[in-house]
């Protein structure tokens, strides 16, 4: 490994390499690790940061995938799946107004580029989550008006039909 960690500053293909060698013998641990080392070595390597977190997304682990994603935040701020995947590892781990600023940046990025309502399930969706974080909350006239907001855009969204019979 001490030959490559010489080199990966100029050429990264020794390390891709060894992945894929791991990746197709199907030594997950061997694959993980190797991830580990490189986005310990390389700062600005958004994509391997957001392999590892979908790994540990993957593997219920919570903790490792927030920590990963807020490394890539710095790498790529404007990434919605990073943010949505945030968003839900701050929700399961409780961390609930993390979880609602990042479902925020989610509908104000993805409003960005709603062209003809493409995506307005989607963000209805989002409403729906931080609908949700807040009956938890127990704040049920704010839940109520992002319901509202999730109808507005999908009137017969049953997500947002089911929340509104609550």
């Amino acid at each position: 490994r001490h030959c490559f960690e010489r080199n990966v500053a100029r050429d990264r293909s020794p390390t891709q390499y060894l992945l894929e060698i791991y990746k197709e013998r199907g030594e997950a641990d061997k694959y993980v690790a190797e991830l580990e080392w490189v986005v310990a070595i390389d700062h600005d390597d958004f994509d391997k940061r957001m392999e590892l977190a979908t790994i540990y997304r993957q593997d219920g682990k919570r903790d490792k995938m927030i920590a990963m994603l807020e490394e890539a935040l710095f790498i790529e701020p404007r990434d919605l799946k990073l943010h949505a995947y945030l968003a839900e590892g701050y929700q399961e781990t409780g961390k609930l107004d993390l979880a609602l600023r990042e479902y925020r940046i989610l509908i104000v990025q993805c409003k960005k580029v709603n062209k003809e309502g493409k995506h307005d399930r989607r963000i209805a969706d989002w409403f729906c989550e931080m609908a949700e974080i807040k009956m938890q909350q127990g704040d049920r006239d704010e839940a109520a008006k992002f319901v509202h907001e999730a109808q507005r855009l999908v009137p017969s969204f049953p997500r947002a039909q089911e929340l509104r019979a609550k």
